[in-house]
C-alpha cells in the first residue's frame, strides 16, 4: 500500500522535492524514501552528549568556547524537538 495519502513531515516534503520524488501520486521509490526518512529521524532522538558536541566541532575541553558551543548545540536539539 503506497504512503502518498498519508500527511508528510517538513522534513519528508523538502527531501522529497530536493530529490524530484513524487508527492501526491504512488510511488515506491518515494514510499521507499519516506521509510528511510522516518528510521533516521528515530535514530536521531538520543541527544549527544558532550564529548561528542566538542569533538565534532574540534573544540579543546579546556577552550573558552566550550559553554558557547555547548548551548549552540543544546538550543538546535530544542529547536528541532519543537519542528
Amino acid at each position: 500500500m503506497s504512503m502518498h495519502k498519508i500527511p508528510l513531515t517538513n522534513t519528508e516534503k523538502t527531501g522529497l522535492i530536493a530529490h524530484g520524488l513524487d508527492i501526491c501520486t504512488p510511488s515506491q521509490l518515494s514510499d521507499a524514501f519516506r521509510q528511510g526518512v522516518s528510521w533516521g529521524e528515530k535514530q536521531n532522538k538520543e541527544p549527544l552528549n558532550e564529548k561528542q558536541i566538542l569533538d565534532f566541532f574540534g573544540i579543546d575541553e579546556k577552550s573558552t568556547l566550550k559553554l558557547v558551543v555547548l548551548a549552540f548545540a543544546r538550543a538546535i536539539e530544542k529547536a528541532h524537538d519543537i519542528e
